[in-house]
């Protein structure tokens, strides 16, 4: 019997399959695919996963692999699936400000085309210029203007899909009021690749910003910069974006601002984006200014346009990034109001074993957690699941949950990087069930092991 990649290069050609030096460079925490192909329209992306179906082979799609860190350890990887030559732009109507894509396009290349005629998709994801609109989805990637922007889902309008047997579905339309059949966007949107490999997708547009201003101003404390975001949320009208980040986080952000005026481990940094029209951007800072200048140890910063979108990025890239990567990443979530109550206990998860890096997005009640490890690296992977372990028992007081979004692969053999299976688990099985039967697309990497 002729192998899978035999197979493969009889149907789709050799240029389409990795050579088999490069197969290292799709490896999921550990897992080596025996093949990997470059499909280069949705037609071969059907043939592809109707022939690995019939070999009963395990798939993963792949974009840009920005955030392959994220899920637990597949139960088996035979094929990846690369989506890189599905790039185009497929419609574009600027005075309805919509947009179709194919999964394969990059963020960076599609809003440099928007920008164009003065337009975005303001979607948010680590290392734009290869994060893929397919991998945004899939992983349903929000970023530090999820205050204004939402997440992918609310701007996503149409989809097509390719299931495990190379059938081809679309759901939703190229049309913002669109009312026909089920809402199957919001299905595969964070679904992780396991009930289809999404090949295109539509969505709303929104018009570029005027004006933008970064304001950063540097507090004593975490308590006393929570105060800082939690006064400028209380303002009339709220920032563009909103973060509050500790001392770790700053000397790890760019230029001198954040990276040298801290001058104590317990300093933290409000960073807020204000955008829209200059006039009312113009009210707004020295609005913002009056807020964050209290208690503030020194004057507030006005960040050059520049200089403010790559420390946005920065922080977006954080824990994703393989530069300075942490041994652990967690996304916590509980109530808003609850943010300040959690992060006064953090001075007691930190030792001499490791340091803690603090994101945290007070509005939305979201606080990403980042661990550097100081000690031998053969011990890496036991602080790491002491930490997630400590961490969720900490969160279940507040009734919050712990996604684990990067973490040694030993430590994933121990637990669900998901934190305890879902309610609903049962459906999510069920629908599994009905799109995937037989379990080839990226199985074990979601919610229970889906």
């Amino acid at each position: 019997m002729p192998s899978l990649s035999d197979t493969l290069s009889e149907l789709l050609g050799e240029d389409a399959i990795a050579s088999p030096e490069r197969l290292g460079c799709y490896s999921v925490d550990g897992c080596c695919p025996e093949v990997v192909v470059h499909p280069s329209d949705v037609e071969t992306v059907s043939r592809v996963l109707s022939t690995a179906k019939s070999q009963g082979k395990k798939v993963t799609p792949w974009g840009g692999g920005t955030q392959m860190s994220l899920g637990n350890l597949p139960s088996g990887l035979d094929m990846v699936i690369g989506m890189d030559r599905l790039n185009r732009i497929l419609f574009h109507e600027p005075g309805d400000l919509v947009a179709s894509f194919e999964a394969g396009i990059s963020l960076e290349t599609l809003n440099r085309e928007l920008a164009r005629v003065g337009q975005t998709l303001p979607l948010e994801a680590p290392t734009p210029s290869k994060a893929t609109i397919g991998g945004i989805l899939a992983a349903n990637h929000s970023g530090p203007f999820r205050l204004s922007n939402g997440v992918p889902r609310d701007w996503l309008i149409g989809i097509k899909v390719v299931h495990s047997d190379g059938t081809i579905t679309k759901s939703g339309g190229r049309v913002v009021k669109n009312v026909t059949g089920y809402d199957l966007n919001k299905l595969y949107t964070g679904s992780l690749g396991t009930l289809g490999v999404i090949v295109e997708a539509s969505f709303k547009l929104a018009p570029l910003p005027l004006e933008k201003q970064t304001l950063t101003g540097i507090y004593p404390s975490m308590s006393a910069a929570l105060d800082a975001a939690s006064g400028l949320l209380g303002q009339s009208f709220v920032p563009h974006g909103l973060q509050v980040v500790n001392h770790e986080v700053m000397v790890r952000l760019p230029g001198k601002l954040l990276g040298m005026r801290s001058s104590s481990d317990q300093n933290a940094a409000v960073i807020a984006l204000l955008a829209g029209r200059r006039a009312a951007v113009a009210r707004k800072v020295r609005d913002s200014i009056l807020v964050m200048e209290q208690g503030s140890m020194l004057p507030v910063e006005i960040l050059s346009w520049k200089e403010g979108d790559g420390v946005w990025q920065a922080i977006t890239d954080l824990g994703w990034s393989t530069e300075d990567a942490p041994d652990l990443v967690a996304k916590v979530s509980v109530l808003p109001a609850q943010v300040k109550s959690l992060l006064a206990e953090a001075h007691r998860w930190s030792g001499t074993e490791f340091s803690w890096g603090i994101v945290a997005d007070v509005d939305a009640g979201i606080v990403r957690l980042m661990v550097w490890s100081n000690g031998d690296p053969k011990s890496v992977s036991a602080i790491v699941e002491r930490t997630i372990n400590m961490l969720r028992q900490e969160v279940n007081n507040y009734k919050g949950h712990v996604v684990v979004e990067r973490c040694p692969a030993e430590v994933k053999r121990n637990i669900d990087v998901w934190g305890d299976t879902a309610e609903g688990v049962h459906i999510m099985r069920r629908i599994k069930d009905q799109l995937d039967p037989v379990g080839i697309l990226n199985p074990g990497r979601f919610v229970g092991g889906i």
